[in-house]
């Protein structure tokens, strides 16, 4: 089930933080994105400000135009993969509840969220345990293991390749790895660490992207997630 999808990877073209109303008519009527990752948090839908739930916010945004429901209902019927990136323990439950209740088929989305501590990074509100009690409910799904950072450029040590192995295999696959493409390349040496542990690996970035840099890494791991975006926030799929 899930691990189809990593075998998909390099067919996926994502758009990142499809957070709101706007981005998500916009891309759902873009035929070049299959992939939308988006941020789940705990907070207050427009129109209903006495009503905590789950929305679509990165924190500290606590108000959205979109619901959780509303994004997972308009990302399927548009038969788009997603990818749900959960940012604290109250919407860990809630969404843990819709996905069980929902039944939807296990290659179709992707559960992320920070587990373990990396560079410059704050404690991480997740731990391998919350992850694993995904995978006891939600089964084959792809579990993505992330790692908190903090706003600049630095490589990742060998400490911190460690937590996200040892995150990994506590969970069991079908999971995959996310990095900071910017924090790769200040150590390439990171993807010969994970590819020799046999990990599939997610590329992400904080700071603006171009598609050469899309290109590279797109050769080079022909079978990755890459959900990059550029100068205008826009995805670069090609």
């Amino acid at each position: 089930m899930g691990q189809r999808l990593l075998e998909r990877g390099g067919s996926l073209r994502f758009v990142h933080a499809v957070n709101s109303r706007q981005r998500l008519d916009r891309f759902l009527a873009d035929p070049r994105i299959n992939a939308f990752e988006a941020d789940v948090s705990w907070g207050f839908v427009s129109g209903a400000p006495g009503v905590l739930l789950p929305i679509m916010a990165h924190p500290p945004i606590d108000q959205s135009d979109l619901t959780f429901d509303d994004w997972l209902d308009a990302a399927f019927a548009g038969d788009r993969i997603v990818k749900i990136d959960i940012k604290d323990q109250a919407t860990n439950r809630a969404v843990l509840d819709v996905l069980a209740r929902r039944e939807l088929p296990r290659d179709r989305f992707i559960v992320n969220a920070d587990l373990t501590l990396g560079p410059g990074g704050e404690p991480p509100l997740f731990s391998p345990d919350d992850a694993v009690a995904w995978r006891r409910r939600l089964g084959a799904i792809v579990i993505s293991i992330g790692c908190t950072t903090g706003p600049d450029r630095a490589p990742y040590s060998a400490g911190h390749v460690d937590l996200l192995l040892a995150a990994a295999a506590a969970v069991g696959g079908p999971t995959t790895v996310c990095l900071d493409v910017h924090r790769v390349e200040s150590d390439p040496g990171v993807l010969d660490r994970l590819a020799a542990a046999g990990a599939h690996v997610t590329l992400w970035n904080q700071h603006p992207a171009d598609a050469p840099l899309f290109r590279r890494y797109r050769d080079r791991l022909p079978t990755a997630f890459i959900d990059l975006f550029d100068a205008a926030r826009d995805p670069i799929v090609d």
